[in-house]
């Protein structure tokens, strides 16, 4: 067996000892923040839920349902709240041309209550709507966003979405999600 394919294989115990630390990383969404939480067992053996306040770091969130539902809005007023708190985020517009998403944003953030100064340097645009080669190449992407999240010592990306990178190409659409996954996490 080679030696790839015996890195491969491991405990549940071995795999969770390399776990990150849970906490949870604010949505800007009333409610949904609570949603998300640890569980730990306390006096009597009575488990006790304790609301992470976000969704949990380093968490990959796909966000599905039909059009018109606010998919896109949650992205948004996701990178201007933690933008607001002055954490850099990576946003691939791939159906949105990036001055129409930059007016969007504006928008949100006023209704958000958060001024617009305070997140525009924060949220990194990476244009797929007007680039066809990063919607085309998953290798061009990925570089392009190693390089912004690098470059702007990002903690967060989002992808507005992820369907833009399979248009035409749906029978392709569980290995470009999984590479995305994959490349994020």
């Amino acid at each position: 067996m080679g030696r790839e394919l015996k890195e491969a294989v491991e405990t549940l115990g071995e795999a969770g000892r390399r776990a990150p630390r849970i906490f949870g990383v604010p949505t800007g969404v009333e409610g949904l923040d609570e949603l998300f939480f640890t569980a730990t067992v306390g006096k009597g053996g009575k488990v006790r839920k304790t609301p992470l306040g976000g969704i949990p770091a380093q968490a990959v969130v796909n966000l599905v349902g039909i059009p018109d539902t606010g998919k896109s809005l949650l992205a948004e007023q996701f990178a201007i709240k933690q933008a607001s708190q002055g954490y850099p985020v990576i946003f691939v517009t791939v159906e949105t041309p990036a001055p129409f998403l930059a007016q969007s944003m504006r928008s949100r953030a006023l209704a958000m209550g958060v001024d617009w100064e305070d997140v525009e340097e924060n949220i990194v645009v990476i244009d797929a709507a007007s680039h066809s080669s990063l919607r085309d190449d998953l290798l061009t992407l990925f570089n392009t966003l190693a390089y912004a999240i690098r470059e702007y010592d990002a903690k967060n990306t989002v992808i507005d979405s992820v369907t833009g990178l399979y248009e035409a190409r749906e029978m392709m659409a569980r290995a470009v999600v999984r590479d995305v996954y994959n490349f994020l996490k």
